[in-house]
């Protein structure tokens, strides 16, 4: 911190596009790195040593929306964010002082794995309503094993799921993977927040929590399925940059695509065909570049494609790409409130609406939500501009009568490799203990009987000898105890006769006194 401080050439480039300055806030990036370094060299710094907002005072601090324009911007290359991270995480984790807002977010993150507090449950209610409308929706857990015959792992994120636009995008990204075929599934109830939200302000505890778990469920699904194939889609820039940039720190290797990418892919190798429309009914329509998206991950050129691609004019925002303005929501930004100066979206929503276009179109769910405020505050004409998702616009240019077109057959659209399992070994029965064969019952011969003799007047006949078979004589009884001796009777008393024990014959008498 203190050589990043020391490098500062008090230029001023990264206030010019701070959205938190040029909007009346007290953050200045500038400042914030100057005053770290004179109060490194302050003859008093020690006096307040344990008390960061001595130096950075706490709405300087939580006015950051980590939108990396500073950062960008810098021509030392100063990371100013990483050093609000720290600071925000010596205020969380050190000293238990946050913004009260705050509070929420993290128990619901948390106790319910989402920013809201809802239920895992309530993660599946898009799935059962595509499914009524005739859209399969395959989960990994309920209708396929493993991702071994799927290409993409289609991560919905918290807003992709409880969200009302951020479900509408859901919606429109799974029609199109369907229609052009793409073999994709969706873990449903199985995922949680990938913890952006948590470490932006500052709880790396929480944060790790959520990674580690998440990452646990992702490598058991991807079970099978080589390095360099385990891909996925996720339509929130936040999911996308923690996934594919910060999960490799604990163990997580993903290859991560932002929906725009596949669907401009999709569009590029003609397995979704937009219905082509003349110039005079292409409407103007202006995209806003999400920071996680642009900036912080260099995808520009994809979703203005798609916009394209979906029958519209386009017409750029002012600025745009990587000098384009944040709409306020990054940074945990989107869980607290605005108290001091103008609000970003707002700044932001006017800066749009000055393109006199009729749509706003972004690749963010948390953009999305921004713009729909700070248009509405803005004005409420009835033609204002609508604010929608790339997708759902290009889910719009393919329809046919109203209609999505046929499904295409489910294919892979690139090489899948896939190694050989070994046949799951047979478990051998445990072999019971043997017994000896029971001894054959010998057949006892038949004797033909004797002929009858004529019987004896009045006398019974006698049989003949050896008519009969006699029976197998009775295994003798095991000689029984000796009795002990008995003692001697008195003269002239009777003496009984000995006990005999039974089955053996019994004693004789003994003889009697003369």
């Amino acid at each position: 911190m203190l050589l990043d401080a020391s490098t500062c050439t008090d230029c001023g480039r990264c206030q010019d596009l701070c959205p938190a300055w040029n909007t009346g806030k007290p953050l200045n990036p500038k400042l914030l790195m100057t005053d770290i370094r004179d109060a490194a060299f302050n003859p008093h710094a020690d006096l307040d040593v344990l008390s960061m907002t001595s130096v950075i005072p706490d709405d300087v601090l939580w006015a950051c929306t980590n939108c990396g324009a500073c950062v960008d911007q810098c021509p030392v290359d100063i990371e100013h964010l990483d050093h609000v991270a720290d600071l925000r995480r010596f205020r969380v984790l050190a000293d238990s002082e946050f913004p009260s807002e705050l509070t929420g977010l993290f128990k619901n993150l948390e106790a319910k794995g989402n920013p809201w507090g809802r239920n895992s449950s309530d993660r599946a209610s898009w799935v059962e309503a595509a499914r009524a409308d005739g859209i399969p929706v395959p989960v990994v857990g309920d209708d396929i094993d493993d991702l071994t015959d799927t290409e993409y792992l289609f991560w919905v994120g918290c807003a992709g799921a409880f969200d009302d636009d951020g479900v509408r995008t859901t919606r429109a990204v799974v029609e199109l993977l369907h229609t052009a075929g793409v073999k994709f599934a969706v873990l449903s109830t199985g995922e949680t927040c990938t913890g952006d939200p948590a470490r932006r302000a500052g709880n790396e505890f929480l944060f790790q929590m959520l990674a580690t778990e998440n990452i646990a469920t992702l490598n058991d699904v991807f079970d099978g399925v080589p390095a360099g194939q385990r891909k996925i889609i996720t339509t929130c820039p936040h999911c996308f940059n923690t996934i594919r940039n910060e999960y490799p720190d604990f163990d997580g290797h993903f290859d991560v695509f932002h929906h725009t990418q596949l669907l401009n892919r999709l569009v590029r190798e003609g397995l979704l065909t937009p219905v082509p429309r003349g110039p005079e009914n292409r409407r103007p329509v202006t995209y806003h570049d999400p920071c996680f998206l642009g900036r912080h991950n260099q995808v520009y050129d994809p979703p203005r494609e798609l916009v394209s691609a979906a029958g519209a004019s386009l017409v750029e925002i002012s600025p745009a790409r990587e000098e384009a303005f944040c709409c306020g929501a990054g940074g945990a930004r989107m869980y607290m409130e605005e108290t001091i100066g103008r609000r970003v979206n707002e700044f932001r929503s006017e800066q749009a609406l000055a393109t006199g276009a009729e749509e706003i179109a972004t690749g963010c769910p948390f953009c999305n939500t921004m713009f729909t405020g700070g248009v509405k505050a803005l004005t409420d004409a009835p033609d204002r501009p609508v604010v929608r998702d790339v997708a759902q616009m290009l889910r719009d240019s393919v329809l046919i009568d109203g209609h999505l077109p046929a499904p295409r057959e489910p294919q892979f659209l690139g090489e899948v490799i896939r190694p050989k399992r070994a046949p799951k070994p047979v478990e051998e029965a445990t072999p019971e203990p043997k017994q000896a064969p029971a001894p054959k019952a010998v057949a006892t011969p038949v004797i033909p009987a004797a002929p009858v003799a004529p019987a004896a007047p009045g006398g019974a006949v006698p049989a003949a000898p050896g008519a009969a078979v006699p029976p197998a004589p009775a295994t003798p009884p095991a000689p029984a105890a000796p009795a002990a001796p008995a003692v001697p009777p008195a003269p002239g008393a009777a003496v009984p006769p000995a006990p005999a024990a039974p089955p053996a014959p019994a004693a004789p008498a003994a003889p009697a006194v003369p």
